[in-house]
């Protein structure tokens, strides 16, 4: 049973101040013991370590499996088990709907459910993806083509796709004439379906801030550039690969897929930084991770919108920051822990494997079971009552 928050707190906070006045003041710390000694404690568990599995909670919901191979169900930000575990695979929230699917009949299905776990959209689709801008891609039969959903479950574009991705800035990239990357040839429909950038393209990948990067054939092998909401190459192919933009700068590497080499461009096509890292993540944050190489002795630090490492590549392992921290692996410990903009432990590594924050709450692994902490901006440690103060009355 998951003891709640508030009573956890309450006692975590009432034992420390029974110990505090039960013992003497402490001597002064040793110089040679200061830096330990000032390492941050770890916030207490918010939902205790109890499950197989965990995701990152969204519309104050999130996805737990109580046991291996076990049907997966929802919580709340208390723990609390409130859509019982009952779906094969279960996602997070988006725009209020969770795509889930159940196994009936020897048969799994897709559908999406509310919050309150109400089978919004029954379960009838052989494959789906998550709804964006109010509209869901779903492939009707499993060898069949893909269309897409409105909220209320409305087919508003018929299956007539080989393949159909989520809904990015009024387009949707779409494949047509065949399989991936075996004569398909991916474009752009607007939100009638309609084909609105013929498709051309060996891949492509959404649209952000009016760009899309896209993959094809040219005479130097395939390359990726850029193309805005009129089908324009504004960027011609050059690249490896590229990525989304954020703040007007976007993610590509030269080099090739087992040794790339990754760097910044802006929206005229241009390396701002150097392409010599071995990963780059790029994300809205300020600060985003990226890595030395590409191989087993990758470090991952942080760099800032021009390429500059802020955070030196000291880390074993890296998720993006959010709620002001990230979370890394630590290279001495192999342990997970947090860290701030200054690079600066606020949660010890101390954990088996740790995600980002999402709504205040982190999933965490510990002794081989997953539970939440909360952020340090939402959870202050106690302060140790003042010696020359009584032991009584609240703490602040």
């Amino acid at each position: 049973m998951t003891t709640s928050p508030p009573l956890y707190f309450a006692t975590f906070l009432f034992s420390l101040l029974l110990a505090a006045c039960d013992k003497p003041a402490a001597p002064a710390t040793p110089p040679a013991t200061r830096a330990a000694a000032s390492r941050p404690a770890a916030p207490p568990f918010a939902i205790l370590p109890q499950f197989d599995s965990a995701l990152s909670f969204s519309n104050g919901r999130a996805v737990v499996q109580l046991e291996p191979n076990g049907d997966r169900g929802y919580i709340d930000r208390t723990g609390k088990i409130v859509i019982k575990p009952q779906f094969s695979f279960a996602f997070s929230f988006s725009e209020q709907l969770a795509r889930v699917t159940v196994h009936e009949n020897d048969t799994y299905k897709d559908g999406f459910i509310n919050p309150r776990g109400d089978r919004v959209i029954p379960p009838q689709f052989a494959a789906t993806m998550d709804f964006f801008e109010g509209l869901a891609p779903v492939k009707p039969e499993r060898n069949g083509l893909w269309g897409a959903i409105d909220t209320s479950g409305k087919r508003v574009i018929p299956a007539t796709f080989n393949m159909l991705r989520p809904y990015t800035e009024g387009l949707a990239a779409v494949m047509i004439g065949g399989e991936m990357f075996k004569g398909g040839k991916w474009g752009f429909v607007d939100r009638a379906g309609n084909i609105v950038i013929k498709p051309a393209y060996r891949n492509v990948s959404v649209f952000s801030e009016g760009l899309c990067s896209v993959e094809l054939q040219t005479d130097k092998g395939v390359k990726t550039g850029f193309i805005n909401r009129d089908g324009v190459m504004v960027i011609p192919p050059q690249y490896t690969d590229a990525a989304l933009f954020h703040h007007g700068h976007a993610r590509a590497y030269l080099g090739t897929l087992d040794h790339p080499l990754h760097g910044l461009i802006d929206i005229t096509g241009q390396f701002i930084t150097p392409p010599n890292l071995g990963y780059i993540e790029l994300t809205s944050a300020e600060l985003n991770v990226a890595a030395t190489t590409s191989d087993t002795n990758a470090r991952f630090g942080f760099i800032n919108s021009v390429g500059h490492f802020t955070i030196p590549p000291t880390f074993l392992d890296a998720h993006h920051f959010n709620d002001g921290l990230a979370a890394v692996q630590d290279p001495t410990n192999k342990k997970w822990g947090f860290v701030d903009s200054a690079g600066t432990y606020r949660i010890p590594p101390i954990y088996d494997d740790a995600w980002a924050f999402s709504e205040g709450l982190a999933n965490v692994k510990q002794n081989g079971k997953w539970g939440y902490i909360a952020s340090p901006q939402t959870y202050r440690p106690p302060r140790p009552p003042n010696p020359s103060t009584p032991c009584h009355g609240p703490i602040a």
